[in-house]
């Protein structure tokens, strides 16, 4: 998640111009934590027909400045502890993700309540202690006919998802909507409508977006986010630890259409012209 302020580095002050004392340590360059939980569906047809896929963690550590560390790692209360294997996402995100767990209990269970600690390899450190999740108890799906018609949908006209309600969990600081789209046959991302209010109950696809004929995978994602306000150390931000509740789905669009053969009598009356306007010439 990009930060969108930094607090100044800090520079050292030389205390006197004749007697130097030590330079000042350096602040830490760690700017932001934030944690994600992940509870995925499948929807398999009209409405509320899904089908849990599991559930998965990731964590990030956000900096100040590009590129500070050349490792970083996590303690916590789980039996995994420390991780270790963050990777950059960018320079200045170092990301971890787990693979999905078949139930959200597995998932707990390795990332248990209490208090995580991220440390670069220089010692920067920061940590917060996550006490309760917050998952929405709202499931997110497409609502009415909207599954079926997506299979074989014309591409050239507008398609308008519709999305079932989202009754954010009780203690968000903020919640969201993400609805995007991913071109299967073309492995890349097509449409991405994010940040949506909690309100939102659709979006709207423009014709020409989705291309003929391809297959494509769509998913409805609802956000919580908690801002931590006590019980945390270390960084510019109060961190956030998100808990997600998302739905994918496939479809393939028609192909497009072909153009039909001409008839014989059609090529039969371009021939008779073509011959008239040969003649006038």
């Amino acid at each position: 998640m990009s930060v969108m302020s930094r607090s100044p580095f800090l520079v050292p002050v030389i205390a006197s111009l004749v007697f130097l004392s030590a330079p000042a340590a350096q602040a830490s360059d760690i700017s932001f934590l934030d944690s994600f939980g992940n509870i995925a569906y499948e929807q398999t047809g009209n409405g509320n027909t899904l089908t849990l896929n599991g559930a998965f963690y990731s964590a990030d550590v956000n900096t100040s400045v590009p590129n500070p560390y050349t490792s970083v790692s996590m303690t916590f209360p789980g039996a995994l502890s420390p991780i270790s294997s963050f990777s950059q996402l960018s320079s200045t995100d170092y990301h971890y993700q787990t693979g999905l767990y078949s139930t959200l209990a597995a998932m707990n269970t390795d990332f248990p309540t209490g208090t995580y600690t991220f440390t670069a390899n220089n010692g920067d450190a920061a940590s917060y202690n996550y006490t309760a999740a917050d998952y929405t108890a709202s499931l997110p799906y497409l609502t009415g006919t909207n599954y079926t018609d997506l299979q074989g949908m014309n591409s050239s006209l507008p398609f308008n998802f519709t999305f079932s309600p989202f009754v954010p969990g009780s203690t968000a600081t903020d919640a969201f909507i993400f609805f995007t789209i991913f071109d299967v046959t073309l492995g890349k991302s097509v449409y991405n409508a994010g940040f949506l209010p909690a309100t939102a109950t659709s979006a709207s696809v423009p014709g020409g977006t989705l291309k003929p004929g391809d297959l494509f995978s769509y998913e409805l994602d609802y956000s919580d986010r908690d801002i931590l306000t006590t019980g945390f150390s270390g960084g510019d931000f109060a961190p956030q630890l998100g808990f997600d509740v998302r739905t994918d789905g496939t479809f393939t669009a028609a192909p497009a259409a072909a153009i039909p053969e001409p008839s014989t009598a059609a090529l039969l009356g371009l021939g008779l012209l073509v011959a008239v306007f040969r003649r006038r010439g």
